[in-house]
């Protein structure tokens, strides 16, 4: 099933329960390669294609997410040891930043192996809004980072629940890459940048 197929899955409701998802072959979804002459486009085709590719990178993390745990281990935020590498397996085909989970240092869960896992990462700030609620403005490249820069012209502010912020202002999102030996790279830590601050 391609990504397409999937999309339009999701959007007809034909993907809606646990099971459906898990019929789903994540792994043999593959995005357009990251080839490194795409840094070689203009700034209007390096940003339409690094926003399919981000979008397409949020929806693997979110149905890796799903795939990897189960219903008890999303109310109660515990997961196994295998649960928590394969959860970070899909994403990382994809990009060079784990999904930030973080483990609490509860020894009895960890004797257990069982992980205590905040849900940063679904809470916090999204590339694929960052590209959506501003208008693009221009992109700059410097070493091995590229930064997008935006007006802010929605009436929604770009916000971050887990940290409390909100953003009204103009901002730009920068992201690091890492080169490979095959002529590609892929996206590493994002920042988003205002007058003010850094996250």
């Amino acid at each position: 099933m391609s990504k397409e197929n999937i999309t339009q899955a999701l959007i007809d409701e034909e993907i809606t329960t646990k099971e459906d998802i898990e019929n789903v072959n994540w792994e043999n979804i593959v995005p357009k390669e990251p080839k490194l002459d795409v840094l070689e486009r203009e700034d209007e085709e390096i940003y339409e294609w690094f926003y399919d590719y981000i979008e397409f990178y949020d929806e693997v993390r979110f149905h890796s997410f799903r795939k990897n745990i189960s219903q008890e281990a999303m109310t109660y935020h515990l997961m196994s040891e295998d649960v928590y590498n394969n959860f970070q397996e899909v994403p990382l085909k994809y990009s060079n930043k784990p999904i930030p989970i973080f483990l609490w240092s509860n020894k009895k869960l960890i004797n257990n192996s069982i992980y205590a896992s905040g849900t940063g990462g679904y809470g916090d700030l999204s590339p694929e809004d960052a590209f959506t609620l501003g208008e693009f403005t221009g992109l700059t490249k410097e070493d091995n980072k590229i930064i997008f820069e935006f007006t802010n012209t929605s009436n929604e502010h770009l916000s971050d629940s887990w940290l409390d912020i909100g953003i009204d202002e103009n901002y730009k999102m920068k992201f690091e890459l890492y080169f490979k030996d095959d002529n590609t790279f892929r996206v590493g830590e994002m920042k988003i940048i205002t007058e003010n601050r850094t996250f």
